[in-house]
């Protein structure tokens, strides 16, 4: 969500650099230079950072859906006995 919201941090900031100043408090200029840099750095990397999560998330969601129907798949092939009990058990699925 952070790196999605990145412009809406860019103001608050920008705003800092212009002023020199936090609340009235100077904030030295190498500061603000490495501050920008690291804003700079960031904002420039955000978007493959995002991709790069959104895929792993893809990909865990995907292996969870995998092993839950591994799960289902290994107990619907044993044998069950009775009609009945295999009834209940297709209703138990619905």
């Amino acid at each position: 969500e952070v790196l999605k919201n990145l412009e809406n941090h860019r103001q608050p900031f920008l705003q800092i650099h212009r002023d020199g100043a936090v609340n009235g408090v100077p904030v030295p200029p190498e500061q603000l230079q490495d501050l920008a840099e690291r804003f700079n750095s960031v904002s420039s990397s955000s978007h493959a950072h995002l991709i790069r999560l959104e895929f792993w998330e893809m990909k865990y969601r995907l292996m969870a859906f995998l092993m839950l129907a591994e799960s289902k798949l290994k107990s619907w092939i044993i044998k069950y006995g009775r009609r009945d009990s295999v009834e209940q058990l297709l209703q138990t699925y619905l």
